[in-house]
């Protein structure tokens, strides 16, 4: 007798709906995705003209012990949904998507994280993407460069790095220059903006106010002077290796008036981590990272486990034995940092409240960089608690 292959289950997505819903289930199916499928969509217009574009953010097993998010985005044509061909949305990550705004050329999705301090089950941390469309998400164009993208390249004349964007209606610029001459040390920054909310007199002095958001907001002013040839300001002084340190791990940048706090642009921040990259690789300790200045805590140095049947164990022994849980259960403390399994944290400032010991931070989480205050309550020089659980050092 031949062989006949039982059927293939169907496929379960839930959440579909709206419009684009038709499309979007046909690419999930063809797509060939385990079930289930936890699909969010939202809709809005991101051309100006009336259309309903749409955003999907899908939700399926990957065949391990968690779940794939597939990010895809659906353009509003006369002939139907079409799903782009890229989308800025490949960097989002995270869970129970939220407060989604499509608005010409941008999108905000605001999304539960991982902190530093969280057990792999339970994110708490809340981090909102603000993503500005490239020509190419935008059209299905081959890609073009500089439209809302930071671009960087090497000169020679003298030795350096030029970083720019341009937003993307074109009216806002945004560049950056190190070089490798100790006379002309760190990060010079130069602003060109149109528009008449800026006196353009010639050498006349202006304070700026960059916000960066990420998984934090961290500010920094910086003071200019108009250059009437370029009809650009120009930084007074270079800006500082922590304003660096954000500008390559954060998602969007604010350049606002600070005596009146007007914004002027917003830029997303796609590509700066590969251009600092490069401004340290050819500039030097000029823009060098910023370092933590480390500061004596309360515990002993020392593995601290809330189970001391594990201190015998390696790390992997412990994933071993109890998986993901190692995540509960596992602090180190050395030098002035606080490691948890997966994160790094400089501990740059202590104080007390009784028996609470807060810790200013800052922490380095699968690639992110936050900083944070990590709060622990003291039991002894060589035992504490967090969250629940008391944790005491190995002998």
């Amino acid at each position: 007798m031949d062989f006949q292959p039982s059927p293939a289950p169907a496929q379960e997505i839930i959440g579909l709906h709206g419009r684009a819903a038709p499309t979007i289930e046909a690419d999930i199916r063809a797509s060939g995705f385990m079930s289930p499928v936890q699909a969010h969509i939202f809709y809005g217009d991101l051309t100006g003209q009336g259309s309903h574009d749409a955003v999907a953010l899908l939700y399926h097993p990957s065949g391990g012990n968690s779940d794939q998010i597939t990010q895809w985005l659906y353009r509003d044509t006369a002939a139907g949904y079409s799903r782009a061909p890229t989308s800025p949305l490949g960097n989002v990550f995270g869970f129970d998507p939220r407060d989604v705004k499509l608005s010409p050329g941008r999108i905000e999705i605001t999304m539960t994280v991982m902190t530093p301090t969280d057990p792999r089950c339970c994110p708490s941390g809340q981090k909102t993407y603000v993503l500005s469309l490239d020509e190419q998400s935008q059209s299905g164009s081959a890609p073009v460069v500089g439209s809302g993208s930071w671009t960087a390249k090497s000169t020679t004349a003298p030795i350096g790095v030029v970083v720019e964007a341009t937003t993307v209606d074109g009216r806002s610029r945004i560049s950056g220059i190190c070089k490798a001459d100790r006379a002309e040390r760190g990060f010079w920054l130069t602003f060109f903006h149109e528009g008449d909310t800026l006196r353009r007199a010639h050498n006349a002095p202006e304070m700026f106010l960059l916000e960066i958001s990420g998984r934090s907001t961290q500010s920094y002013s910086t003071s200019t002077l108009y250059h009437e040839t370029s009809g650009s300001w120009i930084g007074d002084q270079p800006m500082s290796a922590e304003f660096l340190n954000a500008f390559a791990a954060g998602s969007e940048l604010r350049i606002s008036r600070e005596a009146d706090n007007r914004e002027l642009a917003v830029f997303n921040l796609r590509g700066t981590a590969r251009a600092v990259d490069l401004m340290r690789e050819v500039c030097g300790s000029a823009v060098s990272a910023a370092k933590v200045s480390r500061v004596g805590l309360p515990f002993a140095d020392g593995r601290y486990l809330s189970d001391s049947s594990l201190c015998g164990l390696s790390d992997s022994q412990i994933v071993d034995r109890i998986g993901d849980e190692i995540h509960y259960v596992l602090y180190v403390i050395e030098n002035g940092q606080v490691n948890g399994a997966e994160s790094v944290c400089d501990v740059g400032k202590v104080s007390r409240r009784g028996n609470m010991v807060l810790m200013n931070a800052r922490c380095e989480v699968e690639g992110m960089v936050d900083n944070t205050t990590l709060e622990m309550t003291y039991v002894s020089e060589n035992a504490f608690r967090a969250g629940e659980r008391v944790f005491e050092r190995c002998p």
